[in-house]
């Protein structure tokens, strides 16, 4: 047997049946009975298994927010109160939102406290937070708060192929589920089979914690859902969470006519793309939707791909564009995910879709990269295969990004009669062996963490100086190196770096970035003229942000200060900012 298919049992003494085995970092994870009695056993097991946690990061996020937004207000005073205010006001969407949770997962979820000592009406809310997010930022608050937290970079890539793009007119499904959250969820890599006393049986491909079967799932009836961020300015409190809208679907919908009426039935929160997929038909859509529309987008006549962008006309007069950075990235892998379909026409096979999941080329430059605009996402926490039709699966087990470790085959048609399966372990996208690959793994998360979770800009640096002296051909690296140095008052270096950076293929709007804070470096330098023509040459492309040209005319009209880069928050994911 490969390395890492043995399957180890973990016994609990308060679950006698023996409901967790283990296969390398995955845990497999049996749960049945009434919703409550699996919300308890999920809970027990939680309670026992897990250090980092979903419901724990969400609570630091939470004070992060606040302590983001009260670092914009001058008095201490006023900062306290605008903090304590903002904090009743996310309590309040939540407490909004968890008025319409459906009794299934309200068990689950009081369950579920039960189990782990959780709060109850802590986990409500807590579930309600991806929905809170995209209400925050719909409201404004994303300039002032949530600026710098990675967590609204949306990522995600869903393929679904079959009929004439496969080899042999199979079903293959491929899901990469990126969300930035300090390893809370990717050091806990889960699947879940629910075998409910009423109902279908179904898996859920989650993390420990994480209670319903809200992100990525299929039920016995071979129908799959996956969930992506959509970012839309039509939102509301007074709406159903997403999360228990997707765990009605996938325990009742036994086709893609019914997941679409029980999506329909429903007041979404915010902005949402559930990919439905139903191998048995050869069918699938994206429920593309808001708090104002749900819409269903069918694809191409034998494959459909779905990132974080609406496709429908309806929908996108809505979206909210969150940086020119961030639209690239969903537009770039799109296009690459469907560059790689119909180059495989005919020939795509369950091993194409692995490469595509871990797929490291971005469209825009053609340029393979460890960060970029690319389907492989440094923050990647999971990512599943699956041939619908058999109910066989394949997750990823590696820390984010996670699809460039192995994947652990589980037969889920035996595992729901009783007898759990393993299949083959397949093998990531080769460049994960690359040189190039190694030095991001081996210190941009360092740096990463440095940064935002222990305030150590110089050791965040050190980091990156060590990165770019292993890998001086990504830009994102040099201008993070740039930025840091600048906070650290290190200015010939931070000139240094933006010098490198500039000349480096990019998107011209990521360029641009690079040569904006070159422009305000030599402000500080006393080097005005030179930042003029910088700031000219920035105001002259075309292809950039309007929030990037308006910097670049306010530094025509006055010099950039020394003191302004204490409260700059530095963008992790692709350098860029929506506000500069």
């Amino acid at each position: 047997m490969a390395s890492g298919q043995v399957i180890t049992p973990i016994e609990f003494a308060s679950l006698p049946e023996g409901r967790i085995k283990k296969a390398g970092r995955l845990n497999l994870i049996t749960l049945g009975g009434s919703a409550r009695d699996m919300g308890h056993q999920h809970g027990v097991i939680a309670r026992e298994l897990y250090v980092r946690n979903l419901i724990k990061f969400f609570m630091i996020f939470v004070r992060t927010l606040r302590l983001g937004l009260e670092d914009m207000i001058g008095p201490a005073f006023l900062r306290r109160q605008v903090g304590k205010l903002f904090e009743k006001y996310v309590r309040l969407l939540e407490s909004n939102m968890g008025k319409r949770y459906t009794p299934f997962l309200l068990d689950e979820m009081a369950g579920f406290a039960e189990g782990s000592g959780e709060s109850y009406e802590l986990l409500k809310g807590l579930m309600a937070m991806p929905d809170v997010l995209q209400i925050l930022l719909a409201r404004g608050l994303s300039h002032t708060v949530a600026n710098s937290i990675a967590v609204l970079n949306p990522g995600c890539t869903s393929a679904a192929v079959w009929g004439d793009s496969t080899a042999d007119g199979s079903f293959i499904y491929g899901r990469n589920l990126d969300f930035f959250d300090n390893h809370s969820m990717d050091h806990n890599p889960s699947i879940f089979l629910h075998k409910p006393d009423k109902g279908m049986k179904y898996a859920s491909f989650s993390f420990l914690g994480v209670p319903g079967a809200g992100i990525t799932g299929i039920n016995e009836a071979g129908i799959t859902f996956a969930l992506h961020i959509m970012l839309s300015k039509s939102v509301s409190s007074y709406a159903t969470p997403i999360m228990n809208i997707t765990n009605e679907i996938i325990r009742n919908a036994e086709s893609v006519d019914d997941a679409v009426r029980i999506a329909r039935s429903f007041r979404f929160s915010s902005g949402w793309g559930v990919v439905i997929t139903d191998a048995k038909r050869g069918e699938a859509v994206v429920i593309e939707a808001s708090s104002k529309h749900v819409l269903p987008r069918k694809g191409a006549p034998a494959f459909i791909i779905n990132t974080n962008h609406y496709n429908t006309d309806l929908l996108r007069q809505r979206e909210y564009d969150y940086s020119v950075s961030t639209t690239a990235s969903t537009i770039g892998r799109y296009k690459r995910a469907e560059e790689i379909i119909r180059e495989k026409h005919h020939t795509f096979t369950v091993g194409d879709m692995f490469l595509l999941l871990g797929d490291h080329l971005e469209y825009f430059t053609r340029r393979e990269r460890a960060l970029g605009s690319t389907i492989t996402a440094v923050h990647n926490v999971s990512s599943v295969v699956m041939k619908p039709a058999e109910l066989k699966a394949w997750m990823s087990q590696g820390e984010a990004p996670s699809n460039n470790s192995d994947y652990i085959g589980v037969d889920l048609k035996s595992w729901m009669g009783g007898e759990l399966k393993l299949l083959d372990v397949r093998k990531p996208n080769p460049y994960a062996g690359t040189h190039e690959f190694a030095a991001f793994q081996e210190h941009y998360e360092q740096a990463y963490q440095k940064y935002f979770y222990h305030s150590d800009i110089p050791g965040a640096l050190a980091e990156l100086e060590q990165l770019t002296n292993k890998d001086g051909k990504e830009p994102i690296y040099l201008m993070l190196q740039g930025q840091l140095s600048m906070k650290l008052h290190k200015y010939r270096e931070a000139l240094e770096a933006f010098d490198r950076a500039i000349p480096l293929p990019d998107i011209p709007h990521r360029t641009a970035v690079s040569m904006l804070w070159k422009a305000r470096t030599l402000d500080i330098l006393g080097r005005r003229e030179e930042a003029l023509h910088v700031y000219r040459d920035i105001d002259a492309l075309s292809g950039i942000g309007a929030n990037l040209r308006k910097a670049a005319i306010k530094g025509l009209r006055r010099p950039y200060s020394a003191a302004k880069i204490k409260k700059h928050d530095i963008d992790f994911v692709f350098s860029d900012n929506t506000e500069y």
